[in-house]
């Protein structure tokens, strides 16, 4: 039986004894040696969609900061609510003032999953300041429920 394992360049299927990918040319055995937060963060665009979840929470935990650009594309483009929850609250953890604009917008943003708006008004608290505390402000004269809470929960405890 030989066991498959996936291309960390474009996430095809490939040999364990494969040394280059034949779907994309990758060279499997330099790819493997990256550091563990590079390799997170190509995670972040695994098919499987848990695999990117996992990656997403785990990149918030250890704060890679080295993360905010592909965890900031993730949130505006992935069509999974749930990586875009995560990578919200990722987001936050971290603390980088470079995801306020995209966290405001999944905020503000009445057709966005309540998820999404939920972590995203969690995470402008995590990362505080006056522009995070504007933008929740605006956001709770619209909110109820649940989104209502956690917009009064970050504005009272930030």
């Amino acid at each position: 039986m030989s066991i498959t394992i996936f291309c960390p360049s474009c996430w095809s299927e490939c040999k364990a004894k494969e040394k280059i990918c034949p779907s994309c040319g990758a060279d499997l055995e330099s790819l493997d040696k990256r550091g563990f937060s590079e390799k997170l963060i190509s995670a972040l665009y695994h098919p499987e969609p848990l695999t990117a979840v996992r990656a997403a929470w785990i990149l918030g935990q250890i704060k890679e900061k080295a993360a905010v650009p592909q965890l900031i594309e993730v949130l505006s483009s992935s069509p999974d609510p749930y990586i875009q929850e995560v990578a919200a609250l990722a987001l936050g953890k971290i603390g980088d003032g470079k995801a306020v604009d995209v966290l405001s917008k999944k905020l503000l943003d009445l057709n966005s999953y309540l998820i999404v708006r939920i972590a995203s008004a969690e995470a402008l608290g995590m990362i505080g300041g006056e522009a995070c505390e504007a933008v929740l402000e605006t956001a709770s004269h619209g909110a109820d429920g649940a989104l209502k809470e956690a917009i009064t929960t970050k504005k009272d405890n930030p």
